[in-house]
């Protein structure tokens, strides 16, 4: 009965959210998570990619935030008012939209594919120019449109695991600690149990499918997310496959497999029981920290500025951190799909926002007003991309975070900041600790004992608002330092000392300068390893040979031959310099004028040069 109960105010509660958008609202800043588009496997041979209805899916959801945040359904660029308060309508401001992914190709390619639908191709008859962005239009009132239709190029950030922020949206990358807690569940009760139940279905899947894919002894439930990723994608893209598999009757067998993997990954990704660097670290919710922090942060960003930076912020990754997330907000204990992976193209989105006829204190350089700090309330919204493959408007819903009540889906925003800050992992050089990563940004933040706010911003909890760039610099400076003292200590009472060595060495990666150049010369090209100007060589006999050229690249002629050459011709020539001459006699010289030292041409036991007093 109790059940009944709390399933009926649920149903009331989703149903209401209609009449909750239609209240008189502002949203100030958006922060949204998206899961990428739908893509080839992680088994292929091949690179994983955003498959063309991937391509699809994150267009759709750009198009639903659109019409969330920036216009109505009107095509007209001239109605509609913008939902979220100052955001360019019809022409992309990349001061405006931060978008991150990780550097895989299809997490940027899912984040170009959203960007082109929230902000779509932009064109406008020269009559209406007062709205076209200025460098458009010429001095002579022609208007420049951008090639393909008017097509806005959104910046995308990708970060790689060699990037500090890249723990912001893939958190459990590079941390051991994670990685070690994680196998433990293989050791595990329950992974034993669904092992052994499982094994005859994997296998008969795997004789059908796995074959050249997977060694047959990895056919079983400890690779539950990889088979139910691969067995997926060829049902749904490939006839063969799919005809497979409706010849074996497993359709059930497909759903079975996604439910495991789901558990499976739950385990992985969410099991907030498990501790491994300290005691009640959930270590394995991770990846959910820092986006936490990061989420937190960009919205403080956008109250620093009063609404100016960070109105709407994109982070594009994989699935991991928003399994992790839906576990510390606690929302798979009222909602049984925050225990699944989410669908290609879900999305959580994060608002910032105040109820109209509030007062404002602060007005910003665009003359929009924010609101006071205890004006401003947070929403969390939820988009299964299942359910929204046919329409995202309707597959949107607002969820209670750390399972407050139903009608509590909005937060005043000075509560909200205190729960995210009890859960996230604000600190770059905490994380690195926390994960005993051998990440190379890591030794000189924690060396150094200098940090970065992993959410953009520092919150009001935090000291350091020190960003990743300034703290490698500060590491570097004081390496050099450290070093400077080391040194100086070992010439003053260890006796070490610096010669310097001859000029005339050069170093063997070096070749021939023979480019040079005066201050005057502004407009002249020298080849490189070309005749100085005002230097010429000339044969000193009639029938010798001239010297061969080295100017230009080695890879344009046969470089052996050329060697062999070389070694032929002795340069005996004379070289007019300022007037005087010369001679000289350099056998088997090196072609980049190396060690002169030691082909000098000069015997100190030789008599002096006489000096040719006849004519």
């Amino acid at each position: 009965m109790f059940a009944l109960y709390v399933a009926l105010l649920a149903a009331v509660w989703l149903s209401s959210m209609d009449g909750v958008e239609a209240q008189n609202y502002t949203v100030h800043a958006s922060v949204i998570f998206a899961r990428t588009g739908d893509r080839t496997p992680l088994l292929a041979a091949d690179t994983p990619r955003l498959t063309s209805l991937g391509a699809q899916q994150m267009n759709s959801l750009g198009a639903f935030f659109r019409r969330r945040y920036i216009t109505s359904d009107s095509e007209s660029p001239l109605q509609g008012a913008a939902v979220l308060t100052g955001l360019s309508s019809w022409s992309l401001d990349n001061e405006q939209v931060f978008v991150q992914t990780t550097d895989n190709m299809y997490t940027a390619q899912s984040a170009t594919a959203f960007m082109q639908a929230l902000y779509p191709p932009y064109t406008l008859p020269n009559s209406t120019a007062v709205y076209l962005d200025p460098s458009s239009i010429l001095s002579n009132s022609t208007y420049i449109e951008a090639p393909l239709n008017g097509y806005q190029y959104g910046v995308i950030n990708t970060v790689s695991q060699y990037d500090p922020y890249s723990a912001y949206i893939d958190g459990t990358s590079s941390c051991p600690n994670f990685a070690n807690s994680a196998l433990q569940y293989y050791s595990s009760d329950d992974f034993n149990k669904t092992n052994a139940r499982t094994t005859t279905m994997y296998q008969s899947i795997g004789e059908a499918l796995l074959k050249g894919v997977l060694p047959r002894s990895d056919w079983g439930y400890a690779n539950a997310y990889l088979i139910w990723d691969f067995v997926n994608y060829l049902n749904n893209h490939d006839p063969a496959s799919k005809a497979i598999l409706d010849d074996l009757d497993s359709r059930g067998d497909i759903d079975q497999m996604g439910a495991l993997a789901s558990k499976k990954q739950a385990q992985i990704y969410g099991d907030l029981t498990q501790s491994y660097f300290l005691p009640g670290d959930r270590i394995r919710a991770t990846a959910g920290k820092t986006l936490a922090a990061r989420m937190l942060g960009m919205l403080l960003d956008n109250m620093a500025s009063l609404g100016k930076a960070n109105k709407l912020s994109l982070f594009v990754g994989e699935y991991p951190p928003m399994l992790s997330l839906f576990s510390l907000l606690e929302l798979p204990q009222i909602d049984d799909r925050f225990k699944h992976i989410p669908p290609f193209a879900s999305a959580i989105a994060v608002e910032l926002f105040s109820w109209q006829g509030n007062e404002t204190t602060s007005t910003n350089g665009d003359g929009f007003n924010y609101p006071d700090l205890s004006a401003l309330w947070v929403r969390f919204l939820y988009v299964n991309g299942t359910s929204a493959s046919d329409n995202y408007d309707q597959s949107i819903k607002s969820y209670p975070l750390f399972q407050r009540g139903p009608s509590e889906t909005d937060m005043k925003w000075s509560e909200f900041e205190t729960l995210i800050s009890n859960i996230m992992m604000g600190e770059i050089s905490d994380w690195c600790t926390y994960c005993s990563s051998q990440s190379v940004f890591c030794p000189t933040l924690i060396d150094a004992s200098t940090s970065s706010s992993l959410g953009g911003s520092s919150n009001s909890k935090k000291n350091s608002n020190m960003k990743p760039q300034v703290a490698g610099v500060i590491g570097a400076v004081v390496t050099i330092g450290t070093f400077a003292i080391a040194l100086i200590l070992a010439m003053l009472f260890g006796g070490v000392r610096f010669s310097r060595r001859d000029k005339s060495k050069k170093s063997e990666l070096g070749g021939f300068k023979g480019s040079a150049k005066l201050a005057s010369d502004q407009d002249l090209h020298l080849s490189k390893n070309a005749a100085p100007v005002g230097i010429s060589t000339v044969p000193v006999g009639g029938d010798m040979k001239k010297g061969h050229e080295r100017a230009g690249s080695w890879e344009l002629n046969d470089a052996a031959a050329m060697d062999a050459k070389d070694k032929e011709m002795q340069r005996n020539t004379i070289g007019s310099l300022g007037g005087s001459t010369v001679a000289s006699f350099e056998p088997d010289r090196k072609p980049s004028y190396e060690g002169d030292e030691e082909h000098d041409g000069i015997d100190p036991f030789e008599s002096p040069v006489h000096v040719r007093e006849s004519v």
